[in-house]
């Protein structure tokens, strides 16, 4: 238990100075306060602004994305469209190189009733024409008959 008789007759207590520390860190306290909600308003504020600023750059973007996307499916088919453009060439190339053997038989003939025929390979055949003098044509053999 307690003993009363061990507590000195002359304990003072000091109130008024005891109340003006609280009264001072209450005071502290209350300031702090003030400065952190403050904060918060200035924080919530913030939060606020960039919340609209985030909607309106969104909202700013979304066209952009759906052109983004057209732009994608129209690349593709142009690119489809130019493999099929680079076929239908190699195809056409293919058909001119082999028209011109054709093209070239029909320059040298004569409507005319004259005879003009292109001899190839000059070099080649006048080798051959060295061993073999006489050279043939099927045109003027038959005409001579």
């Amino acid at each position: 238990m307690y003993n009363h008789s061990k507590i000195p007759s002359q304990t003072q207590i000091n109130l008024p100075q005891t109340t003006e520390n609280v009264t001072n860190q209450l005071q502290e306290l209350y300031e702090m306060v003030a400065i952190l909600s403050g904060g918060m308003e200035t924080l919530n504020d913030d939060v606020m602004r960039l919340s609209s600023e985030s909607i309106c750059y969104k909202n700013a973007l979304d066209p952009f994305t759906q052109d983004l996307s057209t732009l994608k499916v129209s690349t593709q088919e142009q690119n489809a469209c130019i493999d099929g453009i680079k076929i239908n060439q190699e195809i056409l190339q293919q058909d001119v190189a082999s028209m011109e053997p054709k093209v070239k038989d029909m320059k040298s003939n004569s409507y005319d009733g004259t005879f003009i025929w292109k001899i190839t390979n000059v070099e080649e055949k006048m080798g051959q024409q060295l061993r073999n003098i006489i050279l043939y044509s099927v045109e003027v053999v038959h005409n001579l008959l």
